[in-house]
């Protein structure tokens, strides 16, 4: 069974016409439901390493494209690494585009959940 992300923002009463109106609104969701996220973006931030740590905090919204009743975001964030030896650590930005739908004055992203890995050091 795959892992889903479901989060449905309603719509009603903004101006779903302005892309700038559109990104407030869902960053504002963003940031306000920001535990949803957390396990998302540091499974993502996981598949380029294991150690990484999301800095959910830098959640930000670069793009917003909306066709008919399907758009995306391409949103921006930060994971950080620190190896234990002589201070090395390393920082990283994603960029990702996020789809999502309007049904019914909402705005619904449904993501899958990228698989969990357990590695086991030796």
């Amino acid at each position: 069974m795959t892992e889903k992300v479901l989060l449905n923002i309603d719509a009603h009463g903004h101006d779903l016409t302005s892309n700038n109106a559109i990104r407030e609104l869902i960053l504002g969701h963003f940031h306000h439901h920001k535990k949803q996220l957390h396990e998302f973006m540091s499974r993502v931030c996981q598949l380029y390493d294991l150690r990484a740590l999301v800095e959910t905090e830098s959640l930000s919204i670069s793009d917003v494209k909306l066709d008919h009743n399907n758009g995306e975001v391409t949103v921006d964030y930060t994971w950080s690494t620190y190896y234990g030896c002589d201070g090395y650590s390393r920082e990283k930005t994603m960029h990702e585009r996020w789809p999502f739908k309007v049904k019914n004055n909402n705005i619904v992203f449904e993501m899958h959940m990228p698989e969990l890995h357990v590695h086991h050091e030796l």
